[in-house]
């Protein structure tokens, strides 16, 4: 009987199972080490699936659970939606089947998996980063000397003005857009997206709020446009049109 099986998944089977309303059946061993790639890292693994460009295989142990099984099983953890990296407040993971009868195990490709959550999985996702770590993400200088006091909750957004901008310039090919300049993280919760510490009137945010320009939640077109295999793009224009009308954007 062979060990190892070569199968292919769509992006959509893979995040509902890291992120299912029963419970996901996608899980983490806890022997793996916790996420540490940084926000720019998630932006540039976007810009080469959306160029179509290899992002590398996975490797997902398929799990039995049998009667012989202890209780506990096999010690594992769901996703994250938010990546909290301000303080020692426990992070939420997603809900799991307790106890799932049959999962998988992601051995390797976790960080891209969870890259994947953070940018398409839910509308609150994201990552929780002092503003210092906002800045140096960004390689901005005012991250220099810059206080880790405050932080701010950025979720991943597509800047519509930005994306027709960087349309023209590249001759209307998608293939040759740089996508960390259309791509932005973003606050979109008015009330818990930023520390209500106060600051100081000259104070500089690090990423802005959707508010400010023509976001759209990068999740949020996902959803509406990852339907059927072969669907042409006029029906992916349709259906992501009511979304983009929803933001004010024609």
């Amino acid at each position: 009987m062979a060990i190892y099986r070569n199968t292919t998944k769509t992006l959509q089977d893979l995040l509902a199972e890291a992120h299912n309303s029963k419970g996901a059946t996608l899980l983490i061993p806890e022997l793996q080490r916790s996420f540490v790639w940084e926000p720019n890292q998630v932006v540039r693994l976007i810009d080469s699936l959306i160029k179509g460009w290899p992002i590398g295989t996975l490797l997902l142990w398929s799990v039995k659970k049998t009667v012989a099984d202890d209780e506990t099983g096999i010690p594992c953890r769901s996703f994250w939606p938010i990546i909290n990296r301000v303080d020692d407040e426990p992070q939420s993971q997603l809900p799991r089947q307790e106890p799932p009868a049959n999962y998988l195990m992601v051995l390797d490709g976790q960080q891209r998996i969870q890259s994947l959550m953070l940018a398409f999985g839910v509308d609150e996702a994201g990552f929780r980063l002092s503003d210092s770590d906002w800045f140096k993400d960004a390689d901005d200088a005012k991250s220099r000397g810059r206080s880790s006091t405050h932080w701010s909750v950025g979720t991943l957004c597509l800047d519509v003005e930005a994306l027709a901008d960087c349309f023209e310039e590249a001759e209307k090919s998608i293939t040759a857009i740089d996508y960390s300049k259309v791509l932005k993280w973003v606050v979109t919760d008015s009330i818990e997206g930023r520390s209500n510490k106060r600051r100081p009137a000259t104070y500089t945010f690090p990423i802005g709020k959707i508010s400010d320009g023509s976001y759209v939640r990068l999740s949020r077109l996902w959803h509406v446009a990852s339907g059927e295999e072969g669907v042409s793009e006029d029906s992916h224009q349709t259906a992501c049109r009511p979304v983009l009308e929803s933001y004010g954007i024609d």
